[in-house]
């Protein structure tokens, strides 16, 4: 957890509550699932803590370095990792109590990166924030479809694999974050320079078709030199004219 010179993160909502009369008898695959279901809930529910604006820095308080919100989507992925392993057969040979055991467990993990993440906001700036925020919304919003798909089915599913793999990509993305708020702007305005690059060539290229030789409805063509070529008028433009451009259509 973080020292006491940083900020205290923001109070997330509490983990859901156990469900009356659960046992840890096999097969009970609705009530995991509703489980799992609750779950993606309540991490789309803590994600409205990136929209609190953090306290201002004060004493000798600092930001939550980036190196520990990086540490903490790691071990996110690593939760994500066992959740998979021991749903990938399914619900149906799990004891209830070990499930939710595992999912509340992963649930933490991804609630402590939430928090982690909030706390390393508010020092650098709103750019660097968006990136923040962007980024935990991914990693929380594939961990919830994970919990989802990892619970709903009593036999194994060919969705837990690739589900598994969104939230190992959502989470290697946050190392690649800008390190501070100048990095943060840097890219933000070489992705807009090279989105307008994209968008003027783009123009460049629609530009050069519509000014493109061809004829037009009364047979009129364009010959190499640039003079005026005849056609036979029936409205096709194909007129044929010779290399200085005076032909006759045909």
């Amino acid at each position: 957890p973080p020292s006491p010179s940083h900020r205290a993160p923001s109070k997330l909502l509490a983990l859901p509550a156990p469900t009356k009369g659960v046992s840890s008898r096999m097969g009970g695959n609705d009530d995991i699932a509703a489980f799992g279901k609750t779950l993606a809930a309540s991490l789309a529910a803590e994600l409205k803590a990136l929209d609190t604006p953090p306290a201002q820095l004060s004493g000798t308080a600092t930001a939550t370095p980036l190196s520990q919100v990086g540490a903490a989507a790691a071990a996110v992925e690593m939760g994500a990792t066992k959740v998979a392993l021991l749903f990938g057969d399914g619900t149906a040979s799990i004891p209830a109590d070990a499930a939710k055991s595992a999912l509340r467990d992963f649930h933490m993990t991804v609630i402590g990166f939430v928090a982690y993440t909030q706390s390393a906001m508010g020092s650098q700036g709103k750019t660097f924030d968006a990136a923040l925020k962007a980024a935990a919304i991914a990693v929380s919003k594939s961990c919830g479809q994970l919990a989802t798909v990892a619970t709903e089915s009593a036999s194994a599913s060919e969705w837990l694999k690739p589900t598994t793999g969104e939230v190992w990509e959502a989470c290697r993305a946050v190392k690649k974050l800008p390190r501070d708020g100048r990095a943060a702007i840097s890219r933000a305005l070489l992705h807009s320079a090279t989105f307008l690059k994209d968008v003027s060539s783009e123009l460049a290229e629609i530009g050069q078709q519509s000014d493109g030789g061809g004829g037009d409805r009364n047979g009129i063509g364009r010959g190499v030199d640039g003079d005026n070529v005849e056609g036979d008028g029936d409205g096709d433009g194909d007129g044929d004219g010779d290399s200085d451009g005076d032909g006759d259509g045909d």
